[in-house]
Formats: structure tokens, sequence, C-alpha cells
């Protein structure tokens, strides 16, 4: 993830939501601050110490500010550039990922609010708000590995295949673990043969979303994304 500078001549720089002054004022920073640029996108053009540019920079909480004002040491990219629509982090996979992790590691996260403090939120906002893929449907997370479609490359577990990160491991039903028949998902952040670590929620005893170690005993496979909205 790049670095740069604001360089708004002493007063704070706008934030929007998209990268041009036709998207909404979302905030602002101040001159001087280091900022974290995630990708890079073309949009209004605007002029500042070092000349015009259409270049925008995606900061790492989402919002945009011209190229114009950032000190970066170049006015080339210094970022990949964003796949995402405005609302949706840009971006590769593994710095959406980064993300996702940063955003809602600790807290309850529910999707649309209509899965409160679940598992299956965690797939939902995944796939459709970071990933900028198709969300899912049902009342069970045991079920999602049906429902790749056309965004989604279905994998069955197998002793030795391992889920790359970003991956939507899915867990089939397997009480000894407490799982019951809804089954349970979560995200995958990294993985080995024998145990992957999954950004999971509602896992016991804590039900907050957090990083949790699992080994490979009740999944029944994962779905990787074929593409990024």
């Amino acid at each position: 993830m790049a670095t740069g500078t604001v360089n708004s001549q002493g007063t704070p720089l706008n934030k929007r939501s998209g990268p041009g002054t036709n998207y909404p004022v979302v905030g602002s920073v101040p001159d001087g601050t280091t900022v974290r640029i995630v990708c890079q996108a073309t949009g209004t053009t605007e002029t500042g110490d070092w000349g015009a540019t259409d270049l925008w920079d995606c900061l790492d909480d989402n919002t945009y500010v011209s190229d114009a004002f950032v000190y970066t040491g170049t006015n080339d990219m210094v970022a990949p550039p964003c796949n995402g629509t405005p609302q949706q982090p840009g971006g590769t996979i593994q710095q959406r990922l980064d993300k996702f992790v940063s955003d809602w590691e600790g807290n309850f996260l529910n999707y649309d609010d209509s899965v409160l403090d679940q598992c299956f939120s965690v797939a939902q906002a995944w796939a459709k708000e970071y990933l900028g893929l198709h969300d899912f449907t049902g009342e069970y997370a045991a079920g999602i590995i049906d429902q790749g479609g056309s965004d989604f490359t279905r994998v069955d577990y197998a002793p030795g295949q391992v889920p790359p990160p970003g991956a939507i491991v899915v867990f089939h039903e397997f009480p000894a673990q407490g799982i019951g028949v809804a089954g349970h998902v979560d995200v995958c952040i990294s993985a080995d043969p024998s145990s992957f670590v999954g950004f999971d929620q509602n896992w016991a005893p804590d039900p907050h979303c957090r990083q949790v170690t699992h080994d490979y005993q009740a999944v029944t496979g994962w779905l990787i994304p074929n593409q990024l909205g």
C-alpha cells in the first residue's frame, strides 16, 4: 500500500465519495497528513503545486482525494487501479481483504440489517460490498456453497487443498464443533494444508468478528472469486 503527504496549502483537503468533484464531500484531511493510498482512479482534473492531473487517490477509509494535492514523489501512479465502484473498495483481493478485516475486527457486522450478528453477514458483506459481486440467499450458511454462480468457482475440500485469501469457506453440519444444521461460513485470511485462519462472526466463545484458526474437519469447500466488481 502506497503513502503520500497532503499538500493543500494550509487548508483541509476535501475527501469525496468518488474520484471527482462531482461526488459529494464526505470529510476532509488536514494539510500535512500522511495518507495511505489503496488504489487510484481517473476522474475530474484538478491543479496543484505539481500541475494538473485527473488522478484520484482512494484512501484506506474508502474516500477519494485528488492526487494533485498529495505528494507521492512522482506524477505517475503509485498504487493499483481501482476496480470497484466508489462505494466498493478497489484494489486487489488482498487489499480489499485487509480493509474488510480492519473495518470489522472486534465489531458486529449486520449486513443489510437482515441477518443480525451471524456468520451469514460476513459472507454477504464480503461478496457484495467488498468484492462487488452477488450476495447470497437462504436461511443457512451451509447452502452458500451451492450459490457460486458465474462470480465464483466452487472447490470441494479434499486433503491437501488450500483456500486462497479471500475465498468464502463453507462448513457443513458438524455438532462436535458446535455447528448445527445451519453450518457456518467465514472468509479465508491465510491457509496451509493442515489449518487456515478465517475471519468469523458468531464463533464461540466470542461472537464478534475476529480471526479464528480452524482445521478442515467440518469444511465442505469454498468459493473463489472469479472477478472483482
